[in-house]
This record gives C-alpha cells, sequence and structure tokens, in this order.
C-alpha cells in the first residue's frame, strides 16, 4: 500500500475501543488498541452498563462515570450486557445477536479476604420516567444493606388517530378514553333536500344529499320480508284470521260463472266442483261483472267487488271431532259435543241441585256449638268462644327470703290455689369459732354473720408411726427415716482395666487408680506417634519440613526447584503459551505478536469456520463440515463481496462481529480458523484497502498461513 499523509486517511468517528492506533513506547514504534491506551489514561476503566437509546446509538457507560456512544444501529429494539460480558442485541423480530465480550478478560483472582457481614438486598421504589430518558438504579441503603430504587422509561407513546366530520354539520371530538362523541346538528343541506326535516322512507347513497319518501320503493327491498315486518300480515276467512304464509280450508263453492262485458272476453264453462273460467280484460279501464253461481253472490263493479259463499257444501270441511272425557262428541260433519251430569262414579259437569246439596253439606250437631267449665271462664258467641283462666288466686310476686322457704298448695287441676313460707328446717348458722393447736397448727377467729377462720403455725415434730411409709430398702437392709447403715460393695461384676489404661482391676476391697498409659496420644506434652494417619481435611499441620515429605521438589523443564525456594533461570523449555499479548516493559511477546507487528496485521480473534462457497447470513447451518452455534464465522465466498467478512452465527439473522463491523476494522485484518475440512487450521488476511465503504466495497480474503499453504503478501 502507498504511503499516506494522516490528512489522507478517512476520519473515525463513533470509536469502539476495539480500533488499532500507533503509539512510540520507549522509543519503539508499536501498535496498540484505542481500549488500552484509554485504560492506562484511567486505569481499572470498565464498562459497567449499556443501553440502546431512542435513537438506537448505543450507550456505554464505564467505571469512572464516563459514557460514550456509538451508532446509530438501526432494526434492533435493545442492548444489554449478560452474566458473561457478551453485549446482546435484541432484534425487531425477537431474535438477539450476540457480540462478543465488551467488558474484557478477567484478571487473576486475588486472595480471599475475610468473610464480612452478610449483606442484604432489598428491591426499594420503581418511578416511572419519561419515554427516552435512561433507565437508572440508584441505592438508597448502604453497601451492606442496599436498597435498590429503579427508574424504568416510558414506552413510546402510540400515534394518535384523527377523523373528520366532513360535511355533515357534526363536529367530532377524540377522547383520551372511552366512546367518540359527536356534537353540533345535521343541516338539510349537509343531508337532505333543502328542508330542515325529512319524513317518511329516508335514503341515500353516502355522497348525493338525502331523499325521502312515503312508500318504501320496489326496488330498495331485498332479502326476505317477515310478517312481523308487515302493517298488515293476515287476512279473515269466514271470521277466521289467517297469516300469510298460512292455510285455511273453507266450504266447497258449487257454481262460478261470469259473463261478458264491455271490452271484457269470458271462456270457459261455468265452476262447478272443476273447471276453468278465464276472464280477459280487452279494453282497459272498462267494467267486469260477475253473475251469482249456486251459493255465490257476487256484488259491486270493477275493479271491486265482493264474491260471498251464501250456501256452503253440506258438512263444510269439518270432517270429525273427537272428545275427551267427560267430554263426548257424535263425530261426523256435523259432530255435536256434549257432557253428561257428575254422578258418585262418573266425572261431568254439577247440577245446580247438585250445588246446593254441596254447599250445605255438614249436617247438624256434628260441630260444637257451645264450650262450658267449672273452672275456666267461656265468653263470646258459640261459634267462636273465648276461653280465660278464672281469676288468679295468688298474688303476684316474689315469696320465700334467706330464712324462710316458700310453700305452694296445688289443686287436682294442677292449679297454685296458695302461697306461704315457712322456716328452714334446717336451721340457721349464727356463730362459728375455733381454738386450739394440732402439731403446731393454731385455729383462730370466730364467725358469725361475716369473719373468718384462720388456720396458722408450722407442722413439726410429725413421728414415723404418723407416716404411710416411714423406711427405704438398701442391699436387702431395711433403714428407718432417721436411721443409718454401711453399704458394702457388691462384687459381682467386677471393674476390668482395658486397652490404653493402666491400674489393678478393682475388687471391691479398696479403691484403685485409673491412668492411661503411654499407647494413647494425649492432648498435651511430647509423644513419639508411630503407625498413625492424620488427616488433612480436620486437621491443621505447620512447620513440616521439606525432609519430612516424599515429594519436596518439582521439576520446571530440567531445572528443579524445592518447595519454597526460587529459581530465576529455567532450562529445558520447549514452549509456553500466555493468554494475552504483551502489555509493558519485560514481559515475554508471543510469536504472534512478534508476526503482527512484523507483518503490520490486525489480528481477531479466531473464527470457528471458513465458507466454501456463498451461503445464506440467517440461521445456524453446517459449513465446511461444521455445524454453527453462535459461532464465528469467516464469509469470504458471497456472490456479493461486499457482504463478505466476520460474522457471528444467530438462529436469526447474522451480524458482523464487533471487531470486524467497520471498514478500518477490516483492513489488513487477519483471522485464524479454527476448524473445517478444507479451512481448518488455516490464516486469512483482508487485502481491501482505506477507504471503503462497509456493505458496499467489495471485501477480499486471501489464505496468509497453513499446514501446506503460504503465500507472501506484499504491499
Amino acid at each position: 500500500m502507498a504511503d499516506q499523509s494522516i490528512t489522507q486517511l478517512p476520519v473515525a468517528i463513533s470509536l469502539t475501543g476495539d480500533e488499532q492506533t500507533v503509539v512510540v513506547q520507549r522509543g519503539v514504534t508499536k501498535q496498540v488498541q484505542v481500549s488500552l491506551i484509554a485504560n492506562a489514561v484511567s486505569p481499572g476503566k470498565l464498562i459497567t452498563n449499556v443501553v440502546l437509546d431512542a435513537q438506537n446509538y448505543l450507550v456505554f457507560y464505564y467505571s469512572d462515570g464516563t459514557t460514550s456512544k456509538t451508532g446509530p444501529i438501526p432494526g434492533y429494539i435493545s442492548a444489554t450486557i449478560n452474566g458473561s460480558g457478551h453485549l446482546i442485541l435484541t432484534l425487531t423480530t425477537g431474535g438477539t445477536v450476540d457480540c462478543g465480550n465488551v467488558v474484557g478478560p478477567q484478571g487473576p483472582v486475588g486472595p480471599t479476604g475475610a468473610t464480612g457481614t452478610a449483606a442484604t438486598i432489598a428491591a426499594g421504589t420503581a418511578t416511572t420516567l419519561p419515554y427516552g430518558a435512561t433507565p437508572t438504579v440508584t441505592n438508597s441503603g448502604s453497601s451492606s444493606a442496599a436498597t435498590f430504587n429503579f427508574g424504568i422509561p416510558a414506552g413510546a407513546p402510540g400515534a394518535t388517530g384523527t377523523f373528520s366530520g366532513g360535511t355533515t354539520g357534526f363536529t367530532p371530538n377524540t377522547p383520551t378514553s372511552g366512546a367518540v362523541v359527536l356534537g353540533g346538528t345535521l343541516n338539510a343541506s349537509n343531508g337532505g333536500t333543502g328542508v330542515v326535516t325529512l319524513t317518511g322512507y329516508v335514503k341515500g347513497n353516502g355522497t348525493s344529499a338525502m331523499t325521502a319518501s312515503s312508500t318504501v320503493p320496489t326496488t330498495d327491498l331485498s332479502g326476505t320480508v317477515t310478517n312481523a315486518q308487515l302493517a298488515n300480515s293476515a287476512i279473515t276467512i269466514n271470521g277466521t284470521a289467517t297469516s300469510l304464509g298460512g292455510s285455511i280450508s273453507v266450504g266447497t263453492v258449487t257454481s262460478v260463472a261470469a259473463t261478458a262485458g264491455t271490452g271484457i272476453s269470458v271462456s270457459g264453462s261455468p265452476i262447478t266442483s272443476s273447471g276453468t273460467l278465464t276472464i280477459t280484460n280487452t279494453a282497459p279501464d272498462q267494467t267486469v261483472a260477475f253473475t251469482n253461481g249456486t251459493g255465490i253472490s257476487v256484488t259491486g263493479t270493477y275493479p271491486n267487488f265482493t264474491v260471498t259463499n251464501t250456501a256452503p257444501s253440506s258438512g263444510g270441511t269439518v270432517t270429525s271431532v273427537t272428545g275427551t272425557a267427560p267430554v263426548v262428541s257424535s263425530g261426523g260433519n256435523t259432530p255435536a259435543i256434549s257432557m253428561a251430569a257428575a254422578t258418585t262414579s262418573v266425572s261431568g259437569y254439577l247440577t245446580s241441585t247438585d250445588w246446593n246439596t254441596f254447599n250445605n253439606k255438614q249436617p247438624a250437631g256434628t260441630y260444637v256449638t257451645s264450650i262450658t267449665s267449672s273452672t275456666l271462664t267461656i265468653a263470646g258467641t258459640g261459634t267462636i268462644p273465648t276461653i280465660n283462666l278464672s281469676s288468679g288466686i295468688v298474688t303476684a310476686g316474689t315469696t320465700g327470703s334467706a330464712t324462710l322457704i316458700p310453700v305452694v298448695t296445688v289443686d287436682t287441676y294442677g292449679r297454685v290455689t296458695a302461697v306461704t313460707t315457712a322456716a328452714n328446717p334446717q336451721g340457721t348458722v349464727t356463730s362459728v369459732a375455733g381454738t386450739g393447736t394440732v402439731n403446731g397448727i393454731t385455729l383462730t377467729g370466730t364467725v358469725t354473720s361475716t369473719g373468718s377462720l384462720t388456720l396458722g403455725g408450722t407442722l413439726s415434730g410429725i413421728g414415723n408411726t404418723q407416716l404411710t411409709n416411714s423406711s427405704i430398702t438398701v442391699n436387702g437392709n431395711l433403714v428407718s427415716l432417721g436411721g443409718s447403715t454401711t453399704v458394702t460393695a457388691n462384687t459381682t461384676n467386677a471393674l476390668t482395666i482395658g486397652t490404653g489404661l493402666s491400674g489393678t482391676s478393682f475388687n471391691g476391697s479398696a479403691a484403685v487408680t485409673i491412668a492411661i498409659d503411654s499407647t494413647v496420644a494425649t492432648l498435651t506434652g511430647s509423644q513419639a506417634l508411630t503407625n498413625k494417619t492424620i488427616s488433612g481435611a480436620s486437621n491443621t499441620l505447620s512447620n513440616i519440613g521439606n525432609s519430612s515429605l516424599t515429594n519436596s521438589t518439582l521439576t520446571v523443564g530440567t531445572t528443579s526447584i524445592a518447595l519454597g525456594a526460587t529459581s530465576l533461570t529455567l532450562g529445558g523449555l520447549t514452549s509456553v503459551a500466555v493468554t494475552q499479548d504483551p502489555t509493558s516493559a519485560l514481559q515475554l511477546a508471543t510469536k504472534q505478536y512478534v508476526d503482527n507487528i512484523a507483518q503490520g496485521l490486525s489480528t481477531k480473534a479466531p473464527a470457528l469456520v471458513a465458507t466454501t462457497a456463498n451461503i445464506t447470513l440467517s440461521g445456524e447451518q453446517t459449513i465446511d463440515g461444521f455445524t454453527t452455534s453462535l459461532s464465528r464465522v469467516l464469509v469470504k465466498n458471497q456472490t456479493l463481496p461486499a457482504n463478505n467478512g466476520i460474522y457471528l452465527s444467530n438462529p436469526a439473522a447474522w451480524a458482523r462481529t464487533t471487531d470486524a463491523n467497520t471498514w478500518n476494522q477490516l483492513v489488513s485484518a487477519y483471522v485464524f480458523v479454527e476448524e473445517g475440512t478444507i479451512n481448518g487450521d488455516t490464516g486469512w488476511v483482508c487485502t481491501s484497502d482505506p477507504g471503503g465503504t462497509l456493505g458496499v466495497t467489495a471485501v477480499t480474503w486471501v489464505q496468509f498461513s497453513g499446514a501446506a499453504h503460504i503465500q507472501l503478501v506484499q504491499d
């Protein structure tokens, strides 16, 4: 590539921290990521949160309180950082895209500090913020007893609908909730024929003025008109109303005849039981005359005339009528309906004679006519008497007292006839006195109508003879309370000294001293342990010298290092793998780092596989013999080369990885492919020049390294 001045280079905007730049470190020109420069200026600065604002810009929040913005990125609705430090974008379709780690690699784990006081976390208040505001989380408690208060932005407001009243004369009102209200007056000029009021059948076609008619035009009728929709939906024949669509039987017309009139021609024989009579109007607006026939009378002139059946055929149309008992029908064309009078065994109608008898069914002398009593008072009429108790004998009130008891007298009817009082046969206690002592207990006091007796003193001098049980038995010897006895040891079961103890077995004749012998480990003093196993899980071992260990050294390469010792020189090492490039003086530099510096390449994170043909950039799929699953893929064979690049596979739409989603990041980019039947263990370099446009300018990749292929690239 030709040399370019700084002013000739494209301007980088919306930095993400992944970009490469040049620094001079101790006189040596080196490449470095922008994020490392920021971290050197503000050590320990990390991304703590990320949100997608209302304008689709990614806003990053850092641990030092600063923020940065990049974008816009249309097609996404939210952004968050998951527990692994990866930036997760949510598509408008609901799918997600993993954009890789934005927090950075985790440093070595420091020593574990002392266990602190258990902290508590409680949810506090939740406040709705204005639409488009940044969500907030504040702690109104302390670090050990946190209370998190949340500020949650309101959702986007919905679109406000509008509508117009047009030329109807109505004024529409759009409420925030509830029904739509129309106000104003519908004028004739906006819907009528020019008059204030339209009467009758009113109709309109939606564009012209509305019109009114006194009747409904037949052209406006469609569908089915029911009888209920008609003002008159029935006709009456021979006094019987019949609904339209119904049927009725009438008498048989025996003869209908007609004569020709002016402008009217009649053909056919008179109608008796059968036949056809044809009347033709040859001169409109002329009269039509009918002549009477047998049983038929015709009156009136055209167009209004009346035909009356004056002699229905014998029997009419009724052929049979039956009755349900007790109703009886004679049947036939002229049935007679009748009902017999009721008897004791037949149902029927009630005759006047039966009614009078039924109305006086109660015979004389079979009901109570009067009530008398020698002990009760009878009043009222003979049919509705009133019965009351006779005058009271005993005066109402309370009888008896504290010294008298009531005496009640009743007669043979159970009535109380007298209530008197009598003295209590048990007498009345008037005084209680107590004196004297019993075994130290004294009784004092006098009770008359009031007062109390008091017991006092302490029990003493109670002899054994006054107790139910006054002795105990020890080893077969009876000992009375207050007596004494000697207990002799029973030697039936002798005490034997066991392992680990010293002394003489107890035989019941003398005291024995028992001690721990030298075979048992004690908690104090020094002892030599032989054939003992000590668990390191439940015991703490200290001051164990290397000479006491079976293995007291380790060998790195060919250099042996004793435990606790230090070696500044290591020999025999064939390879050392490190996890990051050097960032300060005297740190080891990997071959990859040195190659990149020498070649001027921008190394990207490895890809799982690389394409061998054009693919669809959506859904997980099998590429070069391996199936993707949220994997980094080198896409290099697209029909439209502008779509080539490094992508992150996704069940929905794929997205370019965060370290290769700008044109500058693709210039001199190098990526290693890990797997694949064809492209496994190969390295690829993007040969596109600066100044291109991502998605428009072609992106080309050539193989840089591989087990059987090396291609030198020279500018």
